[in-house]
């Protein structure tokens, strides 16, 4: 085989500890909790993947939320607001596919 070996992806769920619903106030909730500027990019990005929030469009089984892209949308408003790093809440055709690629 050539080119690089990817581990295949772990069929694990976002945290349950963060019972997040696609809905401002919600979002904004869970900013408040986990978004601090002085943070280190290294520990946003743990957080945003344990919420599930790395790729909230990507299925439940594969680390994301589920989310459509009307969700995103508001995700991405709440991000915008507080200025978090919003990583991928962007890239509404980022997919597992498009990964798996690479």
């Amino acid at each position: 085989m050539t080119g690089r070996y990817i581990e295949p992806v772990n069929e694990s769920k976002a945290d349950p500890a963060y019972a997040l619903e696609p809905t401002e106030a919600s979002i904004a909730s869970w900013l408040h909790e986990n978004w601090r500027p002085d943070i280190t990019l290294r520990e946003w990005w743990a957080r945003l993947a344990r919420a599930g929030l790395g790729f909230p469009t990507w299925p439940e089984n594969r680390g994301g939320r589920g989310w459509d892209r009307a969700s995103l949308r508001i995700l991405s408003q709440a991000f915008g607001q507080v200025g978090a790093i919003g990583g991928n809440v962007r890239r509404v055709g980022c997919s597992p596919i498009a990964v798996a690629q690479l």
